[in-house]
């Protein structure tokens, strides 16, 4: 399941939105604090987590420096300049994209679907904490609603 925005009202109706291929943002933060993060397994309610956000701010690098990318993808394979795992990355990167919330009629739920990633993942909506994962390499979802409204562009 490739990255995707699902949206429904009932069990029979359905909207996803496939947010794979280009679009998609990326920056390396190599500034960033990371190394002595603990790390919550099981993930502990949002409020109870740090927030960490770009090193540079919302409005800094990470929107004017980040490069075009597609997904899926991987750090490595956009800036990896040794082959193989003597070049291996390490550090936080932030993948970044808008999207649209559709308008609608009545209540409905809001849900941000991984296919997977690596390592540990905070999913931000909006510059909040909406998700953390720390078990990668495996499917996972967002249940966004409460940090979006129809009709609303998200950052």
């Amino acid at each position: 399941m490739p990255p995707a925005i699902a949206i429904a009202a009932s069990a029979a109706e359905r909207f996803v939105v496939d947010r794979s291929g280009p679009g998609w943002r990326l920056w390396r933060d190599t500034a960033a604090e990371w190394k002595s993060d603990e790390l919550h397994f099981p993930a502990p309610p949002l409020a109870q987590l740090p927030v960490n956000p770009p090193s540079g701010g919302w409005d800094g690098a990470i929107t004017t420096a980040a490069v075009p990318v597609r997904v899926p993808g991987t750090v490595e394979e956009y800036f990896q300049k040794t082959p193989g795992p003597d070049g291996d990355l390490t550090g936080v990167s932030w993948w970044t994209r808008s999207f649209d919330i559709p308008a609608a009629d009545g209540p409905r739920r809001v849900l941000l679907r991984f296919e997977s990633v690596r390592e540990r993942v905070e999913v931000f909506v909006n510059r909040r904490l909406v998700a953390y994962d720390v078990v990668g390499s495996t499917p996972f979802e967002a249940d966004i609603t409460a940090f979006v409204r129809p009709g609303e562009r998200c950052e």
